[in-house]
């Protein structure tokens, strides 16, 4: 198989991309230059669930498509950054600690009491069955999954800022989903 000309190219373009510093003026909506690292996790938690809302809006623009894999990656993905940023606001974690292994981030949640052992476990059982057998394998998402993992992320989310009040007022999505978590 030949390798296309264009992909080394391409993937030391996006490297450097990424590499860059950043300017203010080019940063998502929410984020600034001066966040710490646990604003930053929180901040991607909220703009995941923000997304994760639209694609899935019934009366919205994407209604027709139906993303189901897309909501459960996202779901997966927000949980992981706001459990993240809660580790980091309590210096559980440190802000350049590499996470390897994604049950990392729900043991340490467990050992610092803002998860008990068995939403720990129980967590790094979702993550390891189901986000590995939809991601990796042959596994189908499916609508009931979706809706299922959406509800989950936003609830724990919902959760989590209300922990700390300093992740509360810097939540970004803070009032959005009262009506879905119960409160």
């Amino acid at each position: 198989m030949t390798i296309p000309k264009w992909l080394h190219k391409d993937l030391e373009c996006t490297i450097d991309a990424l590499a860059d510093g950043i300017d203010e003026s080019e940063l998502e909506p929410g984020f600034s230059i001066d966040d710490e690292s646990w604003e930053v996790q929180l901040k991607k938690g909220c703009r995941l669930l923000e997304i994760s809302r639209q694609i899935s809006d019934e009366t919205g623009p994407l209604k027709q498509y139906e993303f189901y894999c897309l909501t459960i990656e996202i779901a997966f993905a927000s949980m992981e950054r706001t459990i993240q940023a809660y580790l980091l606001k309590k210096e559980i974690m440190t802000p350049d600690e590499r996470i390897d292994k994604h049950s990392t981030c729900f043991e340490k949640a467990g050992r610092s009491g803002l998860l008990d052992e068995t939403a720990s476990k129980l967590m790094i059982e979702l993550w390891s069955r189901y986000r590995s057998q939809l991601y990796y394998r042959h596994d189908i998402p499916s609508r009931i999954g979706a809706n299922a993992m959406q509800s989950l992320a936003i609830k724990l989310h919902d959760y989590v800022i209300k922990t700390d009040d300093s992740l509360d007022t810097c939540c970004i999505c803070k009032n959005r989903y009262k009506k879905e978590t119960g409160d």
